[in-house]
């Protein structure tokens, strides 16, 4: 994920339109929900939904078509005998004045991590659905301020043993992990999400919550997670010596993430928790 942050965003033209500047992450539903981009054209920052967006890799022509798909695992499968590995960019396939027009995005708007954040995005929802345009309501789809998303601390509780809420990528970079005895064993560094769904498929764990334990990282699945409200903290719910024996990524490197079965080893060893 933190590649991502780095991408270049282009239009279904193939024309570069900007950069990403972070990306919200829906905890309930593991995916991307919106890419935050700052547009090249007047650098405002504005956030694309998950299902105006795809991954592709760098020079293929936006298409739905299942031939391109094909296309984009041959040329990975062609990168796998050579150091290089395939650059990915975001394409936007939204019209390009629904762009132009969308709301400016205010990071601070986005909920607390942990916090519930029913409707926190109904303004940006309404913009690209297209109900706002069609009810002419198009001047007050603003987005949310971060006074109307704050939540009521009585609405806070113990550990759900879920993840709920929304996260920015930048927020959650860094983050300590506490383990359930209450201290804290870890922290994420990065997450890894898939290509082609957007879905978080892992959070990536340092190997203790040291500031120099980024040599060994470890995947590890979003339901070995829960929150405690109480603590106002990620907690993984796995005991210390499960973490511990799992399978890690051999000196930090990351495996080429488009390939089938990349992620076998980590998804055997992770099953059932």
């Amino acid at each position: 994920m933190t590649n991502q942050l780095s991408f270049e965003v282009q239009n279904d033209n193939g024309e570069v339109i900007g950069v990403v500047s972070d990306i919200v992450l829906d905890l309930e539903a593991l995916e991307i929900a919106y890419v935050v981009i700052e547009l090249n054209a007047d650098g405002r920052l504005v956030a694309v939904p998950l299902s105006e967006v795809q991954i592709q890799a760098a020079g293929m022509a936006a298409s739905d078509d299942m031939d391109d798909d094909e296309d984009e695992d041959e040329d990975a499968d062609d990168s796998q005998d050579g150091s290089m590995a395939v650059d990915h960019i975001f394409v936007v396939t939204a019209d390009g004045q629904m762009l132009a027009d969308a709301p400016d995005f205010d990071t601070s708007a986005v909920p607390q991590l942990g916090d519930e954040a029913a409707d926190w995005d109904a303004d940006l929802q309404a913009y690209w659905s297209g109900e706002a345009a069609a009810e002419g309501d198009a001047d007050e789809t603003a987005t949310p301020t971060a006074e109307a998303t704050e939540a009521d601390d009585d609405g806070e509780e113990a550990m759900t043993g879920e993840l709920v809420g929304v996260a920015l990528a930048s927020d959650l970079i860094g983050l300590t992990v506490n383990g359930t005895d209450g201290n804290a064993m870890s922290s994420i560094a990065d997450a890894i999400l898939n290509h082609e769904s957007g879905a978080i498929e892992y959070f990536v764990l340092t190997a203790s919550a040291e500031a120099n334990a980024e040599a060994t990282l470890t995947p590890v699945p979003p339901s070995a997670f829960g929150w405690d409200g109480e603590a106002d903290v990620l907690v993984l719910t796995v005991e210390q010596n499960v973490f511990a024996a799992a399978p890690s990524l051999p000196s930090g490197q990351y495996p080429d993430l488009t390939q089938d079965g990349w992620d076998s080893g980590f998804a055997d060893y992770w099953r059932g928790y």
